[in-house]
């Protein structure tokens, strides 16, 4: 099977440089969030006719591949983040950050 880089690619003057579908103006993110949605890769090819069953499949690659590299981020966190606690129960906003990612970390 081709790279996704093959199907999708992204240009200022198309959505706002969004990942789109090679060839179209169909967001990369329509594509995920249909199928996330239930839809089959049939019925997404009949709503998007400009769609091949190539962007579908790099689509999920793509998907893939930041969800990987999301994985790495958080564990790249984790190890260099610890929640901050002030006096007589003060947080500040950017300290929700380091408990979000320390409760990533934990699975909470």
């Amino acid at each position: 099977m081709a790279a996704w880089q093959d199907f999708l690619s992204s240009s200022p003057q198309v959505c706002g440089g969004e990942i789109c579908a090679t060839g179209t103006r169909i967001p990369v993110t329509v594509i995920l969030d249909s199928l996330a949605e239930g839809a089959s890769k049939d019925e997404i090819l009949a709503s998007y006719p400009s769609l091949r069953i190539d962007h579908i499949s790099a689509a999920l690659a793509y998907a893939a591949e930041l969800a990987h590299g999301g994985r790495q981020n958080i564990l790249s966190a984790c190890l260099h983040t610890r929640p901050k606690y002030h006096p007589a129960g003060e947080s500040r906003e950017s300290d929700s950050v380091g408990l979000i990612r320390s409760q990533q970390c934990r699975g909470s």
